[in-house]
């Protein structure tokens, strides 16, 4: 496991232990064979107006905003734009009560790492396989790129 801390420079998302001029916020990245399994961000307070966890070419992108009452973001629509899903589907969780202990495998089906979550925490689930055993009784939401498609997900026995 990684813990990085992120500053105002984006770039730097995957270089360690990092401080400058912007906050800091811990976030831990799941790495395996060098490739990126799982991001989480945990329950903390931020300073700035916004920032955003994810680099710019991830399939789902994730930002806090912290704003101060009365302020306004103005008027705006997302209009469709062509998007192309490259690998497997993504899902974000967040913790709303409770504890959640998540194994990750990789694609041998092997364990590589366990990390427990709890209330206030989000993930980014991004690739490899994974399972969850709630430790507590737990509630979270789930947001996950749709449509679905059952045959997107692969059931296997670990090893």
């Amino acid at each position: 496991m990684k813990i990085v801390f992120i500053t105002n420079l984006r770039s730097q998302l995957k270089t360690g232990l990092r401080s400058g001029r912007g906050w800091r916020v811990r976030t831990e990245e799941i790495i395996h064979d060098g490739r990126r399994f799982a991001l989480i961000l945990r329950k903390q307070s931020i300073t700035e107006k916004i920032r955003f966890f994810t680099e710019d070419g991830d399939s789902l992108q994730i930002g806090r905003h912290k704003r101060q009452k009365s302020e306004i973001i103005s008027p705006h629509r997302h209009v469709p734009v062509k998007v192309e899903q490259r690998g497997a589907s993504q899902e974000v969780l967040y913790i709303e009560y409770g504890r959640v202990k998540i194994t990750f495998f990789g694609d041998d089906n092997r364990s590589i790492e366990q990390k427990e979550l709890v209330a206030g925490d989000l993930i980014l689930l991004i690739q490899g396989g994974h399972s969850f055993e709630f430790l507590d009784e737990t509630e979270m939401i789930e947001i996950k790129q749709g449509p679905y498609n059952p045959d997107s997900t692969q059931r296997f026995e670990e090893k």
